[in-house]
């Protein structure tokens, strides 16, 4: 509304221009949040899949790791059916038919009907994107946002999220004494 108002006024951009603009701005927002939220997916997998095989030999832990890992490929496999094709060869298409192209066409990042972005690239780049945010565990909220902590809190984003993402330090020291309690041996090699 009003500050809309002051900026076309500001600007001398025409009603018609400002929602133009904000449609792409919108479009682009919802396909980049659209591309992270696969790529969590993605990074769930690999976190739960890795906890689960490392604490293969720790009972205690694995008892959690797989009931906790139950769900997760399903999301996984999500991203690759819901989210993220590969388009179908010229063949692929000419041998199944319509039938085995409705997934493809309506996958949100790289379906026709969806943003329709090529696939491959796509994987490219959000592989790269995944390498980034786990290069650093330690500072991965920096690492995931690209914005350090410090400008997060002066801007007042995900300041609710932040409180909870402040718990997590002591919640796994915490859980990491009890599993050291059970056997530390088996907590050194998970």
């Amino acid at each position: 509304g009003l500050l809309i108002t002051k900026i076309n006024k500001h600007l001398g951009w025409k009603s018609e221009e400002v929602d133009k603009w904000a449609s792409s701005a919108l479009y682009n927002l919802g396909y980049y949040a659209s591309c992270v939220h696969a790529n969590m997916h993605v990074l769930h997998y690999l976190m739960t899949a890795a906890l689960d095989e490392s604490s293969k030999e720790f009972d205690a832990m694995n008892e959690w790791a797989s009931f906790y890992a139950t769900n997760i490929p399903n999301k996984f496999g999500q991203v690759s059916d819901l989210l993220i094709r590969k388009q179908p060869e010229l063949t692929d298409l000419l041998v199944q038919g319509n039938d085995g192209t409705v997934k493809d066409t309506y996958a949100l990042l790289t379906g026709s009907s969806g943003f329709g972005a090529n696939g491959d690239k796509l994987r490219l780049i959000l592989t790269k994107l995944l390498n980034v945010w786990t290069n650093d565990p330690t500072n991965y909220i920096a690492n995931m946002l690209q914005v350090p902590k410090d400008k997060l809190v002066k801007a007042g984003i995900l300041t609710e999220f932040m409180k909870h993402h402040d718990l997590v330090p002591d919640y796994a020291r915490e859980i990491a004494e009890a599993l050291k309690n059970t056997d530390e041996d088996k907590l050194v090699k998970a």
